[in-house]
């Protein structure tokens, strides 16, 4: 099976005492993160990381990603497409 990089994976016929949801790097197999073990905390950002993260977008690429995002938006509305958060 091939994957792309970043693409997870359930492995149920592994080796484990218990089943993993792995992130494997295809072109060398290595296991980047084991997503089965991760708690609700891993899925969170704390309001300073979540504001580094802003700042190091630069303000142009902001703009840019919005003009997208606004004709995507109104191309999934055009081709009766499901809305995107």
């Amino acid at each position: 099976m091939l994957l792309t990089e970043g693409e997870r994976v359930t492995l149920t016929d592994h080796p484990a005492p218990r089943s993993a949801e792995l992130v494997v790097r295809p072109r060398d197999h290595q296991v980047l993160a084991d997503v089965s073990a991760w708690t609700d905390a891993d899925y969170r950002l704390t309001d300073r990381t979540r504001e580094k993260l802003r700042q190091a977008v630069p303000a142009n690429t902001l703009r840019a990603y919005e003009r997208w995002w606004t004709a995507a938006a109104a191309w999934c509305v055009t081709e009766g497409r499901s809305r995107c958060r």
